[in-house]
């Protein structure tokens, strides 16, 4: 016989259930916005649960804007305030004041990078047999 199924999660059910995670984080910063904080609570355990039984990691940005300890969406100036300095970043949650730390990267090592495809692209582009006034350029005379 063949093996059971149960509790195999397919590419589909991880892609809707990833979906469905950044729709109701969407609610709940709408909520947060409004200040209805039972409604935004709910649309952040929700996500949570799903992203637990889907085993769906949260993305860093949704992770970071979530306090572990009442499940509320962490909106700078409406649910939470930043401090920044020392290396870290705080961020202390308004309405039950957990304080969660993050380290700071250092300088030019930030995550977002130029792709290398972009410049060797543009270069490739460029014409280098004649230059605009018929002459050859220095690297096809050598």
């Amino acid at each position: 016989m063949g093996r059971s199924r149960r509790g195999v999660r397919t590419g589909q059910m991880v892609r809707i259930a990833s979906e469905r995670i950044h729709i109701l984080y969407s609610l709940a910063r709408k909520e947060a916005g409004k200040g209805d904080h039972q409604l935004m609570r709910r649309h952040v355990q929700l996500a949570r649960r799903i992203g637990t039984r889907y085993n769906v990691r949260l993305p860093r940005d949704l992770s970071r804007a979530t306090c572990k300890d009442c499940n509320a969406y962490l909106l700078p100036g409406a649910t939470s305030f930043v401090r920044v300095g020392g290396g870290l970043i705080r961020t202390t949650c308004e309405l039950c004041g957990a304080v969660r730390r993050f380290g700071l990267e250092p300088a030019g090592t930030g995550r977002i990078k130029t792709p290398q495809s972009e410049t060797s692209i543009s270069q490739k582009s460029q014409p280098t047999s004649t230059q605009g006034n018929g002459t050859r350029s220095k690297e096809e005379s050598n």
